[in-house]
This record gives structure tokens, sequence and C-alpha cells, in this order.
């Protein structure tokens, strides 16, 4: 992906939320459309459910979902440990098999 602004991201995020977000989905199915758009985890890797952002835009996504009230992706504790640590070291199998389920709360992970 190119190299996008703070405004570009910014846009980007307001209109997907324009479009998508409705506070009566479930929080399963909800999830499911973050994954597909790659507003869950937007500096991942577009191949694995992101949008291939900087890190430090995170925050502008966190932004535009918290003045519209719309939840996220867990992005604390075992569930997005267990996430990263496949992401960087798991193989594409492990990614394919675990990191969807993960992410979208089907799948519960503890230690």
């Amino acid at each position: 992906m190119s190299e996008m602004t703070v405004e570009q991201v910014r846009a980007d995020v307001q209109a997907y939320l324009k479009a998508n977000w409705d506070p009566n989905l479930g929080l399963v199915e909800w999830r499911l459309k973050l994954m597909d758009s790659g507003w869950g985890m937007p500096h991942w890797p577009e191949k694995w459910y992101g949008r291939g952002l900087p890190l430090g835009m995170t925050s502008i996504v966190d932004e535009e979902f918290a003045k519209v009230g719309a939840v996220g992706v867990a992005k604390m504790g075992i569930r997005v440990l267990a996430a990263a640590t496949i992401l960087e070291h798991g193989t594409d199998h492990h990614k394919e098999k675990f990191l969807r389920g993960i992410l979208t709360g089907e799948e519960t992970w503890c230690q």
C-alpha cells in the first residue's frame, strides 16, 4: 500500500463507518465485517486482515471508531497476544486457521 496521509486515513475510515457501522449488528457479525475490510487491525498486512498502515495510524482509526460508538477488535489481552504471535511467527497455515477466529472472537484463547 502506498503511504497514506492522516487526512486520507481519517476520510477512508469515516466513509467505511458511515456505510457499514450498525449498532444493531451482533459483535461477531460486525467483527467479521472489520476483518474483511482490514479496519479491525489496520496496521497488519493486507493479506492477513489488515490495511498495511503504519502502526502510528491506528490511533486515527480508533478516534473515528470512538466518535460513532463503533467497537473494534479487542486490542489487549491474551487473544491479541496470541494473534500477534501467530502473525509474526506462525506459518501461513496457522495464520489461515487461527487469525480470523481469534480476532472476531469466535475462538477464545487463554494461558
